[in-house]
């Protein structure tokens, strides 16, 4: 059962359109990362299940309300709807303190100062912010800015919290600590979110499941690792992590085995057909070496480094196997340009994609 709804969501911006009749599901307690290129609708779909935007066509419900539904003339305000959102800036005050800065939603909302000041003392007790409830905003590190507005966000107790790239400020060490941080905080606290990111790091760590968008569709859905080693697209392919695109000109099938052929006459072994003619493999599963292995029983190419690129725990090669162009990983490899090596194209990982 959906706790969070989103049905041929619609918006335009003049006479660009940002959704196209977007469809979103996430269930209770799920962390749904929506990740995709600047432009892609990412942001204005968080917008739009916020409230901030009002969409053209479409259908958003959270829990057991109707948010928004156009037909019918249903737009819950968004000061209204129990939502909790992280902006990209923190958007913390710099003239209120700590306790001020949390307590600011309670107070508009008109609870009593006891129940405001137990709701930030329980806030700030989760992000580990409460011996800081005096200080200012200016006295923080980056970190500590960022978990005061998480701490702000879920003062008011949101059904729903929502977050727009709010670990973009950070530097990367920081970055990457504070993600971990954060799914922990949120899977304790069993909260349902929607993260916004373009940072692949950050959607694969953070999300149960990641939606993948591209000019304001969705392009994959899955769990991280489904997308990353089986994606259906080459959008999918090529946006997360690196890629290898094979357009071959024909299939053929033995009976036993299927065969793709390339531009330069040579046959690629792949595991399945798709009935398409475009075939994708990551460079990690590529198997490199100066010499052929026993075990490499298909699809094994021979070619010369062109380009090698050093990136401390893993290195990338661009090897030129006459003609065809193939990027490879190694990590304990040394190699130069201008060094034969022979590749092999394992058949199960050459996947087929739209």
């Amino acid at each position: 059962m959906s706790f969070v709804s989103v049905s041929n969501l619609c918006k335009q911006f003049g006479r660009e359109t940002v959704l196209r009749g977007l469809d979103l599901e996430v269930a209770s307690g799920e962390i749904v990362a929506l990740l995709g290129p600047s432009g892609c609708g990412k942001t204005t779909t968080l917008r739009c299940i916020a409230g901030l935007e009002q969409p053209d066509s479409g259908r958003i419900v959270v829990g057991d309300r109707v948010m928004c539904d156009i037909a019918a003339g249903i737009l819950v305000p968004p000061e209204q709807r129990a939502i909790g959102m992280m902006f990209q800036s923190y958007a913390v005050w710099p003239h209120l303190s700590v306790f001020e800065n949390v307590a600011y939603g309670l107070r508009v909302k008109g609870l009593r100062e006891a129940e405001i000041a137990a709701q930030v003392e329980q806030a700030l007790t989760t992000v580990g912010l409460n011996h800081l409830a005096s200080r200012y905003p200016s006295t923080l590190s980056g970190g500590q800015q960022q978990r005061v507005a998480l701490a702000r966000s879920l003062a008011a107790g949101p059904t729903l919290l929502l977050m727009d790239e709010p670990l973009s400020n950070l530097d990367l060490k920081l970055r990457e600590r504070m993600r971990l941080e954060l799914r922990d905080l949120l899977k304790e606290l069993g909260q349902t979110a929607i993260y916004v990111t373009h940072d692949q790091a950050d959607a694969m760590v953070m999300a149960d499941r990641l939606v993948l968008m591209n000019e304001g569709e969705i392009a994959e859905v899955g769990a991280p690792r489904d997308v990353y080693n089986h994606p259906k697209t080459a959008f999918g392919s090529d946006f997360l992590g690196s890629t290898n695109l094979l357009d071959f000109n024909a299939m053929q099938d033995d009976g036993a085995r299927i065969f793709g052929c390339l531009a330069q006459g040579r046959l690629l072994q792949v595991a399945k057909s798709a009935g398409g003619l475009r075939y994708a493999i990551r460079p990690e599963h590529i198997a490199v070496g100066r010499e052929s292995l026993p075990q490499w029983q298909a699809n094994v190419l021979k070619g010369s480094v062109h380009k090698a690129v050093f990136l401390g725990n893993v290195s990338y090669y661009k090897v030129d196997c006459d003609g065809l162009m193939l990027l490879v990983q190694g990590q304990s490899e040394d190699f130069a340009v201008g060094d034969p090596l022979v590749l092999h194209l394992p058949p199960d990982w050459l996947q087929p994609v739209l």
